[in-house]
């Protein structure tokens, strides 16, 4: 009798309460829209000459229609919001000799306006400037020439320098860049410094960097700060996010692509109304579900068609050779096997 009491007491409050708010409106949830960057940079890096990659699971993302297709579709996006967009070459993009014209011109296709070279990179130099066409080569500077590529947006630019490889620890060497980086600033504008060095070193780059530069584009991934909720949660896991950059040192520190899947986007946003101040955040956009950009997909496969041409001319130069019984020289062997080749030397 006692439970059947609390149930029928129970059952009448939740009807009494239903009863109330029968006609009770609720209101919609309000989301501030938060206001689209004044100029974002779309960068690529770290494609190594790959213009396909195999169909094994999860690697078709990788191929550079794919990633010209998200690229190109999310400049056109932000453009629509008023958003200024440019798109970058980060770097570490080149393989072998043959692929480079084909690569910078699914570049110029995409939209790209820079490509800056790593040092990897300078060793294909005469090669890249003779198909860049157009596009703004943003070459390590050094203290005797200093290269910059500005994009501007409609309040804010981002100057932006190729330090290649530093010396990290060269004191001469840093109190004449200060300089010459100082000598850039400009009002309204950031100033970004790319160093193709590792996270640790960049932590200590940014110390140096304080007050000079406001961006550091590395060439490694970026550290997450994890809360202590996400930690307890999934203490032996690494936290997927799409989060490329913080602030560390009074530098924001953001990472290049370190897969070929994935674009960075940095973006600046004014704070004020007055444009006195701003704000910088990094994200990764994955190219995992985009479909292919049309035209580049077709001069991939004119790489690929011209590719197969010559694998069988080569092969039957090497059936020849072999029915001799003939000795091949490493040269011969390193058309094929360009990394191989350089390590043997």
């Amino acid at each position: 009798m006692v439970s059947a009491t609390i149930f029928a007491l129970l059952f009448t409050g939740i009807y009494l309460h239903l009863w109330r708010n029968r006609n009770l409106v609720i209101p919609p949830k309000v989301e501030i829209p938060k206001e689209p960057p004044d100029l974002t940079l779309l960068v690529t890096a770290n494609r190594q000459g790959k213009l396909e990659v195999c169909g094994c699971p999860g690697k078709r993302a990788e191929d550079l229609a794919k990633v010209s297709h998200l690229v190109q579709k999310t400049a056109q996006d932000l453009k629509s919001k008023g958003t200024k967009v440019t798109i970058i070459e980060g770097g570490d993009f080149v393989g072998g000799e043959d692929v480079i014209p084909y690569l910078l011109r699914a570049y110029r296709v995409t939209g790209y306006q820079c490509v800056a070279l790593s040092p990897h990179d300078q060793k294909r130099l005469p090669v890249i400037k003779t198909s860049a066409n157009g596009v703004q080569l943003l070459l390590p500077s050094d203290l005797n020439s200093q290269q910059v590529f500005q994009a501007s947006g409609k309040v804010w630019s981002i100057i932006l320098v190729n330090l290649g490889q530093p010396p990290i620890k060269d004191e001469g060497y840093w109190q004449k860049m200060l300089k010459e980086l100082q000598a850039l600033k400009k009002n309204k504008s950031l100033l970004a410094v790319l160093a193709y060095v590792t996270r640790k070193e960049a932590l200590e780059l940014s110390k140096r960097l304080k007050g000079t530069i406001d961006i550091l584009l590395i060439d490694d991934s970026i550290p997450l700060q994890l809360t202590s909720d996400s930690h307890n949660l999934m203490p032996d896991r690494e936290i997927f996010s799409d989060k490329a950059g913080e602030e560390i040192s009074g530098v924001f520190l953001a990472a290049l692509p370190q897969s070929r899947a994935t674009v960075l986007a940095l973006s600046v946003r004014t704070k004020s109304e007055q444009g006195n101040s701003y704000e910088i955040d990094a994200e990764w956009l994955r190219v995992i579900g985009q479909s292919e950009h049309p035209q580049v997909k077709r001069i991939v496969d004119e790489y690929y068609q011209k590719r197969q041409k010559q694998l069988e001319q080569e092969m039957q130069q090497l059936m020849k050779i072999a029915s001799q019984k003939a000795y091949l020289p490493p040269e011969f062997c390193g058309k094929c096997h360009q990394p191989q080749y350089e390590q043997w030397l």
